[in-house]
């Protein structure tokens, strides 16, 4: 359980998402086509330090071990929308082709979407996944194939219900195919919430899954789940409050990692302070609970978490700068540290461009009494950290598109056998047709 590996901010992923909205927004009975080509390139790199044998057993020296590793690919992402009966049905199309030397994928994507009266909303959405990945040292083909059905009732202007059932099949071969298992699932569940104009906003779910494994038969199992959102705005504040919760069982007694229950639970103040400044504080607890737990891979844990971020904003710039905690403890006493950090967020959002920039300087401790194993003492110990991420997304003249994002993370242990780096960076440039 060491750091956790840079995650792209969340605004970040939801840009493009929301200039394909904006972009691909259909009148009634219309019909609109998109292509957009260019190419992507990535390169990343594993630095760590490693004992190296010289001559026999006796003699060794610590060596920095490099993973570098580069691909390129063209990208081409084709796209169909249109509507049909005064809006009242709609249908949208998107296959995203990226293929180079070492990556081929294909990701085929359909919805149609019916309205049925005035009360009742049908929405169809198969998909399909092709891909060929000779990246990292490995030959993997794999396919994967789903489709979901999400039939709602509208109760009112502001609530309803939604029923829904999906169904999904991967298969994989190849070098390295023995780390991705097989698999066939089906779920179904149901929503239901209500969002008014001005109150309490919430939002309740179930959900039932079963997975089955044809490459490793003890691994089937089934899933009961079920969350739970509340939310309210308080003149320019609100909080919010979720909760989730996941039972899952083997279906055969063999199997004890898929006997366990997790649950999360959180809450998130929204305070405003000024016209330019308002913080969010926040906290929560994550627990796992193996109903055979064990001291070295499926021991039961417990993670609360906090935060405070103060914001400034002015215009299309925001900065937040505050700090965050973590504290993890198992009763099998298999781990336990006590995590710190400051956390920098600077972004700016225009109609034709996106940036974030979040830079976190940490220390995470771990117990010196926890029951660690003596192989994994140099994987806990204690060290410093350092997070980088980086995002941008820029609208061009010429119907250009570019994306880059970049990520480090460097941690210095305390035995610094264990010092490791990591560095990330994609370049995507694309053309609108």
């Amino acid at each position: 359980m060491s750091g956790d590996s840079p995650r792209l901010p969340l605004l970040a992923l939801l840009a493009p998402l929301l200039w394909a909205s904006a972009a691909h927004a259909v009148p009634p009975d219309s019909i609109r086509a998109a292509i957009t080509a260019g190419g992507r390139s990535e390169w990343s790199n594993e630095m760590y330090f490693e004992d190296q044998t010289l001559i026999d057993t006796t003699l060794s020296r610590r060596s920095l071990i490099t993973a570098p590793e580069s691909w390129t690919t063209g990208v081409i992402d084709a796209s169909l929308i249109g509507a049909r009966g005064a809006g009242t049905m709609r249908y949208r199309a998107l296959n995203e082709l990226q293929a180079g030397p070492q990556l081929i994928r294909d990701h085929l994507t359909l919805s149609w979407q019916q309205q049925i009266g005035l009360d009742w909303t049908f929405r169809l959405a198969p998909r399909a996944e092709y891909e060929h990945d000779r990246r990292f040292g490995r030959d993997i083909e794999g396919a994967n194939a789903g489709a979901s059905a999400h039939l709602r009732r509208s109760l009112g202007v502001s609530s309803g219900v939604e029923l829904h059932a999906l169904g999904d099949m991967a298969r994989a071969r190849g070098t390295g195919s023995e780390y991705v298992p097989d698999r066939n699932a089906v779920e179904s569940g149901i929503a239901f919430e209500r969002f008014p104009l001005e109150g309490s906003e919430w939002r309740a779910a179930y959900r039932y899954a079963r997975r089955g494994y044809p490459d490793s038969v003890t691994r089937d199992h089934f899933e009961h789940g079920a969350e739970m959102e509340w939310r309210r705005d308080l003149a320019g504040s609100g909080i919010q409050l979720q909760g989730r919760a996941t039972r899952r069982d083997a279906l055969h007694p063999v199997d004890t990692r898929d006997r366990f229950l997790e649950a999360d639970a959180g809450v998130v103040l929204r305070l405003w302070l000024g016209p330019s400044l308002d913080a969010e504080i926040g906290g929560g607890i994550e627990t796992l609970t193996f109903d055979e737990p064990d001291t070295v891979v499926f021991f039961d844990y417990r993670i609360y978490r906090t935060f405070f971020f103060p914001r400034w904003s002015s215009g299309s710039w925001s900065i937040a700068l505050g700090p965050r905690a973590e504290y993890l403890t198992s009763p099998q006493e298999s781990e336990e540290y006590f995590e710190s950090a400051a956390v920098l967020t600077v972004e700016s959002l225009h109609r034709q461009s996106w940036w974030s920039l979040a830079p976190a300087v940490g220390r995470r401790e771990y117990a010196e009494t926890a029951g660690l194993p003596t192989v994994d003492d140099l994987a806990r110990s204690s060290f410093t950290y350092l997070d980088l991420t980086a995002y941008a997304d820029q609208r061009m003249p010429g119907q250009l598109q570019i994306r880059a994002m970049a990520s480090v993370r460097s941690e210095w242990h305390d035995d610094s056998d264990g010092d490791t780096q990591s560095l990330y960076f994609s370049l995507d440039v694309r053309r609108l047709f």
